[in-house]
């Protein structure tokens, strides 16, 4: 079990990562995922466990494949929080088809925590651009896991990936030999 504490200093690295990786001229910021897990109760956290030039159409296949790979690949290893890092748009049009085609769309990093047993935190950083066309970080916002608090949101995506893992984690079955009844006749 992670603590609250921890749970929200992994959220607020992945956030400095975001910055620092902003601030590079023509950053490469693809769709990240990071794991904390603990090994012989000490954290740690796993490079970037997967990183995309883009998220692709089968993405929820795709994060529940990644939790298997991270459970058969580090059977040693306790994941106990993941983080995702995703480039999206937002709006507030109601009626736009899509926040990326709204007229009034705001660039953004989302940066999603996600434990197993739930917890939920985020923070999101803003885009802007000069000029050049160069990035520029703007605002961030952090929306750190409390418990019992409804201001929170849950990443679909990270929930995937969770799936994955325990059902990599689950005991194999052992294969039992089914004995079909003989029929017997009395004479």
């Amino acid at each position: 079990m992670i603590s609250d504490k921890t749970f929200n200093d992994g959220l607020q690295m992945q956030v400095e990562t975001v910055l620092e990786l902003l601030g590079v001229p023509q950053p490469e910021l693809g769709p990240m995922i990071f794991c904390l897990f603990i090994a012989n109760d000490k954290p740690g956290l796993a490079a970037h466990l997967y990183q995309l030039d883009y998220m692709p159409e089968g993405k929820s296949e795709l994060m529940t494949a990644l939790g298997r790979m991270f459970a058969e690949k580090h059977p040693g290893l306790v994941l106990v929080a993941v983080y995702s890092v995703l480039e999206a748009w937002i709006t507030q049009d109601p009626n736009a088809p899509s926040p990326r085609l709204a007229q009034d769309r705001r660039e953004i990093i989302a940066v999603n925590g996600s434990t197993e047993n739930s917890r939920q935190n985020m923070a999101t950083v803003e885009i802007n651009r000069d000029d050049d066309g160069n990035i520029v970080p703007g605002e961030v916002r952090v929306t750190p896991y409390a418990p019992g608090s409804q201001n929170y949101t849950t990443s679909r995506l990270l929930t995937k990936l969770w799936t994955g893992y325990r059902q990599a984690r689950q005991p194999k079955a052992k294969a039992t030999q089914t004995v079909q009844p003989q029929a017997s006749h009395l004479h």
